[in-house]
């Protein structure tokens, strides 16, 4: 039961000192050959090819046995026997996490072909587990249930190349892998018992994701026998390890293949291998089959085999465009922790038999992971852990940049009695490791289990720290045959990339073993506070030298805080520091390691000791001093007095100088008789490097035939002990290392001290005093004088003391704390005491209330806060009124249907939470009665007219039905309906609005009056074409105008002037009966345009004669009504009403300008009468004409027919522009607008009314005017 300390002890010896390296670099060696495929084709599907049912072969080259050579290795021909227990040995099943949880569980393939071992192997795809054994397979779903029923592996290969060697091929020694980065499937197996004597490597890629389809299939043929075959998937290939004999049976070496992995999963039928012979030395090796990431770009494919207490490193590097460019190379063998291989005696109940445990070479798989800051390698192999119990050595590699090293190892045995071995091992997307193996003894049938490590091994380096879990266990021991394994396979889910997948036998008696298929996975690692541990490269250094520290804390801390008092620097957070110690002395180490769960402090008190390094002078002294000598030196209060010698040696004396001091100095010489001069030099080797010529080492010098003083200052930096030289030359200046003729040179001891020390005067700061619950804050020692060491109290905190200077402490519990504080150096101590100085708070936590979560439309909803420890509220109410708030217990009314969310925010001091409640308030719509109303756009019409009527109706109604007397239609339920009305006479309109809560009715009476269709005739057109016509010159200032360009149409109008009264008018010559036909409007239509009339009193009008009087009815002033130049159409309306209407009604048009060159043109007057008043305005209208009027010859290039028109008009001309033609009626009214591409002619006129229009037609800038009539 030793775990706890003698394995944490070789740890630190074995995985924190650098591997050393036992073989040489190997020289990158090119691929020996570049193999072809001997044959390729493309299988059916597997699920459509008859199995050929597995069973018993006679297969006598093989005495039922598949081959496996064992003992090939020279360096395995007598492996040592280890002496002592194993280092690395983990006698104790795991307990500082749960057991694994077992998942799926069921049958694999048994030994349906009657051959040992079955050398079981697996994959695990997104939807499949696919294994293949010898010599037969079968497929699953994830849950358990068959796809493919065990059949031979021949079937995998039916049709392949019928009548060739390996045909019908069964020999064994499968593999199955899936690969995820391409999803596909890769299959393998050999073919050696050939007819031709030939070996074959078969190896099958499935042509989708779906193993049960077809494959590339694949024969690749080999120099030896390719025996032990293992692969691995890498980007740029698939990589192959096998073990070479020759005829079958003579050891030929280890070889490396490397085949084409993109163009085999593309099914290219050139697919090229390339092979390396390793030679004799070198066998077993496994390739790395890497899982998750993938690898750094460029990086080529690892092989690793075991030696002698050591892994062999090859580094395989593939150029598939220039192949002699691969290579293999070996890298590194790398030391491992002793064990021993031999003399393993693996025992089952009751039988004598014992099962082989293939204990010469890894086992399979080398699994790779790239974790980014670092490439991982898992892999085992079996070892005797005493007494020939068998154990399992497994090893982690890692990769940080700098090449492959041991990262960690160790041997997995309980101490129980039984034999663990033939394991595989994988680690997860999550770095926890999971192993499967076999177990037996004398009292545990062989059976299968299972046991792993959580990521960041708290349990410790080279321990599975997860207990040990059965999956399975046997019911009889195996008899008859002693063959195991030759290997087991466990994967990884690549759907979790964290689910392991295992599959090995186990045994049920005789000869029939079984084998299984079991997923287990790691339930969350119960998190613990950290234990803090560490080492050192060296405690024991000279001045000057570093030191490499080594977190070796366990429970996966995630910060570090270390204390290094005299050294540099004196403090770190790095995990694993290097710090220099100048000065000699004796030092603590201090670490602190906090993870989420809390923190743990381990102190070493003197674990560091620096001596001063051994400083060697250089020599100097007088060879004569029998004339004269040193004969006193004084430096301060130390004198020495000494005989005649060239050279003493006075470092046993101790001078004391203070540092930061004036020191004085007195030398005398001594003679024998004559005085001379004598010159005098002093060094002190400040810095201690063994010499005196650094800067500010000659402290003083003098000559004089007798004695010399003076004085030098001591800097501040001087510490500890160093060497003095005091030299004395005669008559000349000396240097420290010289030897002269006449003298002496004396060498002292100088102890540099310190002024007494000043006690500190404690105090400290804060980052934060008021924080909340959970937080961390941090102190900071602001005393003076120095302190050098520190002693805080933290009531309430974690931790609740440290000694480091400017610690973090972590407050969990609301309260108000003190802290305290004692600071100490030489001089002595002090405390600085802060009483409730840190207040801890809760967070709040928001949370309400509402009297109630559904209203209807308009109501309130009281909010009431339940959050705790809060002190101010910000609410937010969507859809509300108010829409926010800061009250603490608001009322908000809701006015609009809807589902609302509430929000609020508590915040105290030290933060703030948010509750937010989706769809918390149902606002209700609230129906009510309608109230009917509406409107109508006219409420007096014609004949013939149609009124739209509009739904005024409040409170929602969803439904309406109207009544229209004498209207057509005589009903509708449309809102807003549309009803024309034929008969003259004075009706009612009801509305019935309805929703869902009732309704309402509103009728008008006698709302809408319709009266009969007037009736309009044309008394008189006028276009001057022919004359007067019905009209009269009024005198000389009217004339008739023949010229064109002020004619509306044609070349004629009529033209007044000047302002004679009647002679500058024209009137009807006849009276007109108005009365007798019962009209009661008249409309007067003309065309004009006024000339030079341009002052502002300058205007013209239209004159009525009742029979009795004229009477003006419509007044044009310039400026104000028209401009000149410009054409204009006036309607004038005049109403029985407003002036009688006669038996001899005339008109009379005058003007009143200042001159006879002031003209206003007539042209084109049309005068209609009405029995009813029309709609329109009774002032005059004017419409203005733009652009340049056509001529007469020039307008008849124009047609417009028929005139009268019924529904269709039609525009012809020669123009290839496109035409706008304009409708006005007679009250000047534009009607209708039309544009007429060029070469269009037809213009609807079915909606207008009957009635006389005026028909505008412009082209570019000019334009012509035309009457017509539609009937």
């Amino acid at each position: 039961m030793n775990k706890n300390y003698f394995l944490s002890i070789i740890l630190s010896l074995l995985v924190f000192l650098p591997v050393s390296i036992l073989q040489a670099q190997g020289q990158p060696q090119a691929p020996d050959k570049v193999i072809s495929p001997t044959h390729f084709d493309i299988s059916q599907n597997l699920r459509d090819v008859e199995p050929i049912p597995p069973g018993v072969r006679t297969r006598s080259w093989k005495d039922n046995l598949i081959k496996n050579k064992m003992g090939f290795l020279e360096e395995f021909s007598r492996p040592s026997i280890m002496t002592g227990p194993d280092p690395v040995l983990q006698d104790e099943i795991g307990s500082t996490r749960e057991t694994a949880t077992v998942g799926q569980n069921f049958a694999g393939v048994s030994n349906l072909n009657g051959v040992a071992p079955p050398d079981t192997d697996g994959d695990v795809g997104p939807n499949h587990y696919f294994q293949m054994i010898n010599l037969s397979y079968a497929v699953w779903d994830k849950n358990g249930n068959q796809l493919l029923a065990p059949a031979d592996n021949q079937t995998i290969w039916e049709g392949f190349d019928n009548g060739q060697p390996y045909d019908n091929a069964n020999d064994g020694d499968p593999i199955v892998l899936y690969d995820e980065y391409a999803d596909r499937w890769l299959v393998s197996q050999f073919a050696v018992n050939t007819s031709n004597n030939k070996y074959y490597e078969l190896v099958a890629i499935s042509t989708t994701p779906d193993p049960t389809g077809s494959w590339y299939r694949y024969a690749f043929e080999f120099d030896n026998m390719p025996d032990y075959p293992k692969f691995g998937i890498w980007p740029d290939g698939y990589y192959l390890s096998i073990n070479q004999f020759a005829n079958g049976s003579s050891w030929a070496g280890g070889g490396i293949a490397v085949f084409d992995r993109n163009a085999m999963i593309n099914g290219d039928a050139s697919a090229t291998a390339l092979f390396w012979n390793l030679g004799t030395s070198y066998g077993s090796l496994l390739p790395a089959d890497c899982d998750g990431t993938l690898p750094p770009s460029g990086s080529p494919n690892y092989f690793v085999n075991l030696g002698t207490n050591l892994l062999r490193v090859w580094e395989v590097s593939v150029d598939w465009n220039t192949t002699s460019n691969s290579t293999a190379t070996l890298v590194s063998s790398l030391t491992t922790a002793s064990f021993s291989n031999s003399s393993i005696s693996i025992s089952q109940p009751g039988t004598s038999t014992k099962l082989d445990n293939l204990a010469d070479r890894l086992m399979y798989r080398l699994q790779y992971r790239n974790f980014g800051d670092h490439q991982s390698m898992v892999t085992n192999h079996t070892v005797n852990v005493g007494s020939g119990r068998a154990g399992i050595r497994w090893y982690e590699l890692r990769n940080t940049g700098s090449g492959w090293s041991i990262y960690q190892q160790g041997t997995y045995a309980p101490n129980d009695g039984d034999s663990r071995w033939m394991a595989s091992i994988a680690m997860n997307g999550n770095g926890d490791i999971g192993i499967g193996y076999s177990v037996s003894g004398s009292s545990t049938y062989p059976s299968i289990r299972v046991a792993g490590q959580t990521a960041g091994a708290p349990g410790g380096l080279g321990v599975l720290d997860i207990a040990e879990t059965s999956v399975i266990e046997g019911s009889a021991s195996q008899t008859g045959v002693t063959r195991w394994g030759d290997y087991s396979m466990i994967s990884i889910d690549p759907n979790d990339d964290a689910t392991f997948w295992y599959t090995t036998e186990y045994s049920t008696g005789g000869w029939n073993w079984v084998t299984r298929i079991a997923s287990f996975s790691f339930s969350a690692p119960t998190p613990t506070p950290p234990v803090a541990n560490f080492t050192a490269d060296a405690t024991n250094i000279s001045t000057g030298g570093g030191v490499n520290f080594q977190d070796q804390s366990t429970g996966n801390p995630t910060s570090w805080s270390w204390s290094f008092p005299g050294g540099t620097p004196n403090s770190s957070t790095e995990q694993n520091p290097t710090v220099y110690y100048n000065t000699a002395g004796t030092y603590d180490v201090s670490l602190t390691v906090t993870n989420s769960e809390g923190n743990d402090t381990k102190t070493v008190t003197n674990y560091i000791t620096v001596e001063d390094a051994p400083i060697s002078y250089c020599s100097s002294q007088g060879n004569n001093w029998s004339y004269e000598w040193i004969s006193n030196v004084q430096f301060g209060s130390y004198s020495n007095s000494s005989g005649a010698v060239g050279y003493t040696d006075f470092t046993s004396e101790i001078v004391s100088m203070e540092s930061e001091s004036n020191v004085t100095v007195s030398l005398s010489p001594g003679f024998s008789g004559s005085t001379y001069t004598e010159y005098w030099k002093v060094w002190i080797d400040y810095n201690k490097n063994g010499d005196f010529t650094d800067e500010g080492e000659e402290v003083f010098s003098g000559n004089g035939n007798g004695s010399v003083s003076g004085s030098f200052s001591v800097p501040a930096g001087a510490t500890g002990t160093t060497r003095m030289r005091v030299s004395m030359k005669w008559n000349a200046w000396q240097t420290s290392c010289e030897t002269f003729s006449y003298g002496e040179v004396e060498d002292y001891t100088v102890e540099f001290t310190t002024s007494v020390p000043v006690a500190p005067v404690a105090d400290f700061s804060t980052n934060a005093t008021t924080v909340a619950e959970g937080a961390i804050v941090n102190f900071t020692d602001q005393s003076a004088n120095v302190p050098t060491s520190w002693a805080w109290t933290f009531n309430g905190g974690d931790p609740s003391s440290s000694t480091a200077q400017n610690p973090s402490v972590q407050y969990n519990n609301a309260g108000s704390y003190s802290v305290e504080l004692t600071a100490t150096n030489d001089g002595g101590s002090d405390m600085e005491t802060k009483t409730d100085y840190i207040t801890v708070m809760r967070l709040p936590v928001a949370d309400f209330t509402s009297d109630v979560t559904v209203i209807n439309e308009g109501e309130s909803v009281q909010f009431t806060d339940q959050s705790t420890d809060a002190t101010s509220w910000l609410w937010s109410f969507s859809g509300g009124s108010p829409s926010s708030s800061t009250t603490q217990n608001p009322s908000v009314t809701y006015n609009t249907a809807g589902t609302y969310t509430v929000e609020l925010t508590a915040t105290n001091t030290v933060g703030s939470d948010t509750e937010t409640k989706t769809a918390y308030i149902t606002v209700n719509h609230v129906v009510v009665v309608p109230v009917a109303d509406f409107s109508a756009s006219a409420t007096s019409i014609t004949e013939g007219s149609s009124v739209t009527f509009t739904d005024l109706s409040t409170n929602d109604p969803t439904a309406w039905s109207w009544t229209f007397a004498g209207g057509t239609p005589s009903s509708s339920t449309s809102q807003n309906p549309s009803v024309t009305y034929n008969t003259a006479g004075t009706y009612d309109v009801t509305l019935i609005a309805s929703n869902s809560a009732g309704s309402d009715t509103e009728t008008k009476t006698g709302y809408i009056t319709v009266t009969s269709a007037p009736s309009t005739v044309t008394l008189s057109f006028t276009d001057f074409e022919s004359g007067w016509g019905i009209w009269k010159d009024g005198g000389g200032d009217c004339k008739y105008y023949t010229r064109s360009t002020y004619a509306w149409s044609g070349s004629d109008a009529a033209d007044i002037q000047d302002n004679s009264g009647v002679a500058s008018s024209f009137y009807m010559t006849n009276g007109v009966d108005v009365h007798t036909p019962g009209y009661v409007e008249l409309k007067v239509e003309f065309y004009f345009v006024a000339v030079s009339m341009d002052n502002s009193n300058e205007d013209f009008w239209v004159q009525y004669y009742d029979g009795s009087s004229w009477y003006t009815v419509a007044d044009f002033d310039q400026g104000t009504d028209f401009d000149n130049g410009t054409f204009y159409v006036a309607t004038v309306t005049i109403l029985e009403s407003n002036l009688n209407f006669p038996t001899n009604m005339k008109l009379r048009f005058m003007c009143d300008a200042s001159g006879n060159r002031d003209d206003v043109y007539i042209d084109d007057i049309t005068v209609t009468a009405s029995t009813s008043v029309t709609n329109g305005p009774v002032r005059p209208i004017l419409v203005r004409e733009t652009g340049r009027k056509l001529l007469p010859d020039e307008a008849e290039e124009f047609t417009i027919y028929p005139n009268p028109a019924n529904n269709v008009l039609y525009i012809s001309s020669d123009e290839e522009e496109n035409l706008e033609v304009y409708i006005y009626n007679v009250s000047g009214q534009m009607v209708q607008h039309v544009t007429l591409p060029a070469g269009s002619e037809k213009v609807d006129i079915s909606k207008l009314d009957e009635g006389i229009y005026l028909i505008n037609i412009q082209v570019d800038d000019e334009f012509f005017t035309k009457k017509i009539i539609k009937r």
